[in-house]
């Protein structure tokens, strides 16, 4: 049987044009796909900080060069919670986000920067201070980090300067806890009294007298007589 020529012509642009139109459909659901792809990743990446940990880091001793040390009190016993309390209170879990923080404190640590180290070990205590992983890092090294901590504020047996100002409009994770320290810090005659006498454990408490002092809200005085910051 013999086709017409004109007829085979038609045919032929007819299926091209079908044949086009389903690649350029393709094309498109393949883009959708990979723009979806490409979201999910982004939400896995983000929602990753957040997810536990499946093994706990090593809890690495620092290396930390003091130049003097003062005499350091006895550390108190930690007031505990009532039984009621502690029932409700979740256990604190270590997170990728809390990793990246405590892998922060250790690279400041080996290159010297002893007071950018303190100031991301205040983070981390302020986020992390419940966790066990953070709890054997402290084990290992607080009396090291208690000896940094007077070498950077001064003696803990000299008077205190507390502001009158307040904690005002700046930036605490946990403003209450160091506005009740600048409270106490004000019937403390320095700072071994004011570490007895607080609430808040020792490690925390010495990283919120350290992020004080550096807002100017409290300092230790070489002078024999009290005074305030004003």
């Amino acid at each position: 049987m013999q086709l017409d020529l004109a007829l085979f012509l038609r045919l032929s642009r007819t299926l091209e044009g079908t044949t086009v139109e389903a690649q350029v459909a393709l094309d498109d659901h393949a883009a959708v796909l990979s723009a979806l792809d490409r979201f999910l990743l982004s939400v896995n990446e983000q929602t990753e900080l957040l997810r536990p940990r499946d093994t706990a880091p090593a809890a690495a001793a620092i290396q930390v060069e003091l130049e003097e040390s003062h005499e350091i009190p006895p550390i108190p016993e930690e007031a505990a919670l009532p039984p009621e309390l502690e029932e409700e209170l979740p256990p604190q879990v270590w997170t990728r986000q809390h990793d990246l923080l405590y892998e922060d404190v250790l690279w400041l640590f080996r290159i010297g920067d002893n007071e950018g180290a303190l100031v991301s070990l205040g983070r981390l205590l302020a986020v992390a201070a419940d966790t066990q992983e953070l709890q054997r890092f402290l084990e290992i090294n607080e009396s090291k980090l208690v000896s940094l901590y007077e070498r950077m504020l001064g003696s803990f047996q000299l008077p205190l300067a507390v502001s009158d100002d307040g904690v005002g409009d700046r930036y605490f994770i946990r403003p209450q806890e160091a506005q009740a320290l600048l409270r106490l810090g004000k019937e403390c005659d320095n700072l071994a009294q004011l570490l007895d006498r607080t609430a808040t454990p020792r490690m925390q408490a010495l990283a919120l007298v350290h992020r004080l002092h550096s807002e100017g809200l409290l300092s230790v005085q070489a002078g024999e007589k009290r005074e305030s910051v004003h």
